[in-house]
């Protein structure tokens, strides 16, 4: 009888440790980081109450396959500046020192509101504003439900392989924020893609698809390095930009059409589309995977990627820099690029 109890206990002990374990989190409620501090996939996920401030002197390190879920916050935070009326209604993370938040194909870090009811301003979003800029890096990283995905007020932040998914603004861009952007998705955000006041940030080797206002806004007074990218399905694919940019004058090494920075305007194909089984009857076009099949089925979220027909394939900007692994082109989007850009 003993033993049958010792058995039942240690059964019980096991499931509540393995569910305690399936349901672990780490609440941040009190937001002021202000020293080297690391986010663990262990302590995943991270549920946010309250605005987040990165301090000056602070680092944030997010490891890969860290989720962030934004709550409503439950209170005004009387020792954090509020941008807005709508920031006071949702929480913000600010980053005033460094952040390093790089994931992996497989394991990306994730931002979201927790529970989603309206998913374009569910939170405030990431706000840049560092002097640290060239410290803050950003990859392999899902950014949805936000009023604005990223806004970059100053500096030179690295972004590169972030899908920015059903947000108001994807990416903003203001004062002088000359950001590096590579190999991005911009896709189903409500009011733009990207959003360019004041700054000349190097746009490359991104796609923005099906954005219901804009894809690419300026503000005329600005000189956007947009090359290499394709724009296809937005409410307007460019607005406030520079006229010639979806205007077809060239033709790339694929034989498409592009206008003067190497940018297509036209289906980018992804494997799932119904487009590429229609395109699949041409057999003189190209046929590539983007990546090595062992890794496309480690992924669980396989939208996005480009279909052997896809015209982003191999139509990424040639400098050596950005070239594959391999030593080929680059294809356009977030499973295209090398494993470390140089810039």
């Amino acid at each position: 009888m003993f033993c049958r109890n010792k058995n039942l206990v240690a059964i019980i002990l096991a499931v509540f440790l393995s569910v305690s374990f399936c349901f672990a989190q780490t609440i941040i409620s009190d937001g002021i980081i202000s020293q080297h501090t690391r986010w663990t996939a262990d302590e995943s996920p991270y549920i946010l109450t309250n605005d987040v401030v990165v301090e000056q002197q602070a680092r944030l390190v997010i490891d890969p396959g860290v989720e962030i879920l934004i709550e409503k916050p439950i209170k005004i935070p009387s020792n954090i500046e509020q941008v807005s009326v709508l920031d006071s209604f949702t929480v913000k993370i600010t980053i005033n020192g460094a952040l390093h938040a790089i994931g992996t194909p497989t394991s990306p870090i994730i931002f979201r509101g927790k529970d989603i009811e309206n998913p374009y301003t569910h939170w405030f979003g990431i706000v840049i504003d560092s002097r640290k800029s060239q410290e803050v890096s950003i990859g392999y990283t899902i950014i949805t439900s936000a009023a604005n995905g990223i806004t970059v007020n100053s500096g030179i932040p690295f972004i590169r392989n972030t899908l920015f998914e059903f947000n108001n603004v994807g990416l903003r861009l203001e004062n002088r924020a000359d950001a590096r952007v590579f190999h991005c998705v911009f896709s189903q955000n409500y009011l733009a893609g990207i959003r360019v006041v004041d700054s000349n940030p190097f746009i490359y080797n991104s796609i923005l698809i099906n954005n219901n206002m804009l894809g690419l806004w300026g503000d005329k007074n600005t000189e956007i390095a947009f090359k290499n990218n394709l724009a296809f399905g937005n409410g307007r694919n460019f607005s406030d930009t520079d006229p010639r940019f979806g205007r077809n004058t060239r033709t790339n090494a694929n034989g498409d059409s592009t206008d003067f920075a190497g940018n297509l305007v036209m289906d980018p194909i992804f494997i799932e589309n119904f487009a590429a089984q229609n395109a699949a009857q041409n057999a003189g076009k190209r046929q590539k995977l983007p990546m090595s099949q062992s890794i496309i089925n480690e992924i669980k979220d396989q939208r996005y990627f480009l279909s052997p027909f896809s015209p982003c394939i191999d139509a990424g900007i040639g400098d050596r820099g950005f070239r594959e692994t391999d030593g080929s082109l680059p294809d356009m989007g977030i499973w295209g690029g090398a494993e470390v850009i140089k810039f």
